[in-house]
């Protein structure tokens, strides 16, 4: 680096640094008005059974299930369309150009 380039980029890497601390005061001044304001509103939260939560596991568990399935069979498809739709297109080039 000539011509003072290093100086340039010592400033820049400054700059950036200190940009970053005022970010964090920020982000924490945030959080600490959400913080304030959630302390003062009473949340409840509810509360869910045995029986509730198996009945909400099985209902994951079945939706994920479903989602597996749904992408296992689209890559099928498209790993079975792909050298097909590459094959038809060599053929018409070919067709096209002899």
């Amino acid at each position: 680096m000539s011509g003072g380039a290093g100086h340039l980029y010592d400033m820049m890497k400054r700059l950036r640094s200190n940009n970053g601390l005022l970010n964090k005061t920020r982000r924490q001044r945030v959080k600490d008005a959400y913080t304030h304001v959630s302390l003062k509103m009473n949340l409840t939260f509810k509360t869910a059974s045995k029986e509730d939560l198996k009945l909400i596991r099985e209902k994951v568990i079945k939706e994920r299930k479903k989602t597996e399935i749904r992408t296992i069979i689209s890559v099928l498809l498209t790993i079975i369309t792909i050298p097909i739709i590459i094959y038809i297109s060599i053929k018409i080039l070919n067709a096209f150009l002899t």
